[in-house]
């Protein structure tokens, strides 16, 4: 019982009886969230962009891809003054463990707030979101959420990669849709100042973001409506029923 639509050709392929019963994420996923109720909540400018940043769960990719960020933030801020950024803490980052980068990123001006457990209502409500690579941008995918994903590790675990890999693509969207619908910015290709360039693009340029925004949609759709838990119990059921 596999949870991508893509596994069970696969798998299939290969011999084993294997069905697509529907992603959790799918029934799981909060719904409904207003914008400008987010934007008074948190107390953002109703008459600036929001770009979400997500810099990770674990603390070695916060020591990787934070400097990353506040170049990159810099950049942005540099070129746009009606943008806002607004980061998604990780329940297990402490603030002290943050506290440390964002006295760099408010030392530049940066104009940013720090936000804990609003991680789907940053992802549906963000105008642009920078993700470090994993389940997130699948999460910002179902929002239909413009990004650009990025990740940067230590090079042993990099190399180990490289060996173990099968498919030439890391963000999820661009597995499932099987090309490239988000930029990925990954190990040495995470520059500050290409991040920046395709952030701003997916802000400013209607053509660009909105032509992600339909490949998002059918990304979307490739799921379609499979409840995974009841998928699972009918499988089960049957199962033993023979």
């Amino acid at each position: 019982m596999v949870i991508f639509p893509f596994e069970e050709k696969f798998h299939q392929n290969e011999g084993v009886n294997a069905e697509y019963v529907g992603h959790p994420l799918l029934s799981h996923l909060p719904k409904g969230f207003s914008k400008e109720e987010f934007i008074k909540q948190n107390k953002l400018d109703p008459y600036k962009k929001i770009i979400g940043i997500f810099p990770g769960s674990r603390k070695f990719e916060l020591n990787y891809m934070m400097p990353v960020y506040k170049e990159t933030l810099k950049i942005i801020s540099k070129h746009s003054k009606k943008v806002q950024f607004c980061l998604a803490q990780a329940d297990n980052i402490s603030d002290e463990f943050l506290a440390k980068y964002l006295k760099n990123f408010y030392s530049e001006e940066i104009n940013l707030t720090v936000l804990k457990n609003q991680n789907h209502a940053l992802l549906s409500c963000s105008d642009a979101l920078i993700l470090t690579s994993g389940t997130v941008t699948l999460e910002a995918a179902l929002y239909e959420t413009p990004m650009a994903v990025c990740y940067r590790a230590p090079v042993f675990f990099y190399l180990i990669y490289l060996l173990v890999r099968h498919i030439s693509k890391v963000a999820l969207p661009n597995i499932i849709s099987e090309k490239d619908v988000v930029k990925e910015f990954i190990q040495h290709k995470a520059r500050p100042n290409d991040i920046a360039t395709e952030i701003l693009a997916l802000l400013h340029n209607e053509d660009k973001r909105n032509k992600m925004k339909e490949e998002l949609k059918q990304i979307k759709e490739k799921f379609g409506n499979k409840v995974a838990s009841d998928e699972v119990a009918r499988i089960i059921k049957a199962y033993f029923d023979r």
